[in-house]
């Protein structure tokens, strides 16, 4: 498990016995991207991306952003062996082992979303407003074949996107999509309306996918829907946040806050457990991996009557004897 702040931590899942630490030589950043990957962790800082051993933390390289960008490493992602990210307007592929630049794209905005998988880079255009000296044309969403930027497709943009492997389909907020093509497989349903009690300001909509499925509404209010039809299977899930942790899936489980405590809710039969008078971190630090549910304490600077307090957690059957 990595925790990244002013330094990198890297902890054991099923101990939580501190592996090492590694210091950034610049000042941190909330806006630093993070990648971990089997043979490299990949961490930004500004124009500049220290690759780091995963086993010790050591630094084994170091790539720079392409001369002429303007902007810092943005939306970081890696898929084989290439690095995908923005930098200002430009979405750009790199040779993650090597740092060379594989292809750019000029986008029209610099509020992007962007998902990688598949041999492919999927990318949409958020910002309502064009930057001023563009052609103000309406945000797009594309397709890149990721080895050599060649254009797939391109279709009006409609939000975030994510991408299954499983299905080999791009899901925004509104429908589902063949990756290949960008066929419209199926729609989504509009989320469900604020109340006249829901601030409209900062309201996430998750957009989770969980292997043949997504898990699309608000961020307390959640239905599962299959992706190669868009059926919604169940009724929804809905629960009381009170806090501003957005919520995290795995295949078995949603970790969130209910009534302003860390919990998780069971997929299956939509029990919720709660973890009483411990915070969820407003980025949500309930991490189900490995079998093990991590909550780490992230909850520095916050002067609310929470217990300041690392947890790990394992299934009850874990115990169970033969």
């Amino acid at each position: 498990m990595l925790i990244k702040a002013e330094r990198l931590h890297a902890i054991d899942v099923f101990t939580g016995r501190r592996l090492w630490e590694t210091e950034f030589p610049w000042r941190h950043n909330a806006g630093d991207q993070l990648v971990a990957l089997e043979d490299a962790i990949y961490v930004t800082g500004g124009t500049t991306c220290l690759v780091l051993d995963p086993a010790t933390g050591r630094k084994s390289g170091q790539i720079e952003l392409p001369a002429g960008l303007k902007g810092a490493w943005a939306n970081l992602r890696a898929w084989q062996g290439y690095l995908v990210a923005q930098s200002g307007l430009e979405l750009v592929c790199l040779n993650r082992r090597g740092g060379e630049l594989v292809w750019k794209h000029h986008c029209g905005r610099p509020p992007l979303s962007v998902a990688v998988g598949g041999k492919k880079v999927c990318c949409a255009e958020l910002g309502k407003k064009p930057p001023e000296g563009t052609s103000g044309q309406d945000p797009l969403s594309y397709a890149f074949d990721i080895e050599t930027g060649k254009l797939l497709w391109q279709a009006p943009s409609d939000g975030e996107v994510r991408y299954s492997a499983a299905l080999d389909v791009v899901v925004t907020s509104t429908g589902i999509h063949r990756a290949a093509d960008g066929t419209l497989v199926a729609r989504l349903p509009e989320p469900p309306k604020l109340t006249a009690l829901t601030k409209p300001v900062n309201i996430p909509k998750p957009l989770l996918v969980v292997g043949p499925h997504v898990l699309f509404g608000t961020a307390e209010n959640l239905a599962l829907y299959d992706l190669s039809t868009g059926q919604r299977t169940g009724a929804p899930i809905v629960w009381t946040r009170r806090g501003c942790t957005v919520p995290r899936a795995s295949a078995n489980l949603i970790t969130t806050r209910v009534r302003g405590n860390a919990a998780c809710i069971d997929l299956v039969s939509r029990d919720i457990l709660t973890f009483w008078n411990v915070r969820a971190a407003c980025s949500n630090n309930l991490f189900p991996a490995d079998g093990v549910l991590n909550v780490p304490s992230l909850t520095g600077g916050c002067t609310c009557n929470y217990t300041p307090v690392s947890q790990a957690f394992v299934p009850a059957s874990a115990f169970a004897r033969p």
